[in-house]
């Protein structure tokens, strides 16, 4: 517990990327899979069961490195760069939360891990967040740090806020955005 509470403190002071940034370290094991028409990277630290660590949007799979050793102690690790983040690619440009959690999907599979505890950042969160509600079973716990539980119904009302139409529209999901 004491370690989730000083990620969500450095977390919240927005020190985490600096000091990573600052320190200078690099990627402990850094490995690359091809999922989704992607070169996904990611990194392996640790025994144990299972925990993935999704970054938020404009960051990487070092924003994590001040407490990988600690949780790796406990953990089998696996942070991610999500797609067009840090050394993934993403040579269409494009960005979704569910193709994101797709693509997470994909390197699990990869890795052969079925079942896994994560938190998630921001747009991490939201990524987990589509995971969490797309295959329910394989999420053993989770951890939202900054993330909206809402997203897929507030873009919705927004949408339709926005362009003015009064009648009801599917949740995004539902309507394949």
């Amino acid at each position: 517990m004491l370690q989730i509470a000083r990620i969500l403190i450095a977390l919240s002071l927005g020190t985490t990327s600096m000091a990573t940034l600052a320190s200078g370290q690099e990627a402990a094991s850094g490995h690359t899979v091809q999922v989704n028409g992607i070169e996904m990277y990611y990194e392996e630290q640790g025994a144990g069961k299972p925990l993935v660590l999704l970054h938020g949007f404009f960051g990487c799979a070092q924003d994590w490195q001040p407490f990988a050793a600690e949780l790796a102690e406990h953990y089998r690790l696996i942070i991610v760069d999500l797609r067009g983040h840090g050394h993934s690619r993403n040579p269409k440009n494009d960005f979704t939360h569910r193709q994101s959690a797709s693509d997470v999907f994909s390197l699990l599979d990869a890795l052969e891990i079925d079942r896994f505890s994560a938190m998630g950042i921001s747009s991490g969160g939201m990524t987990l967040l589509h995971m969490a509600t797309g295959q329910p079973k394989r999420v053993e716990s989770m951890v939202l740090i900054g993330a909206t539980e809402v997203v897929p119904l507030f873009w919705t009302v927004f949408a339709v806020r926005l362009s003015g139409v009064l009648r009801f529209r599917q949740p995004p999901r539902a309507a394949g955005i």
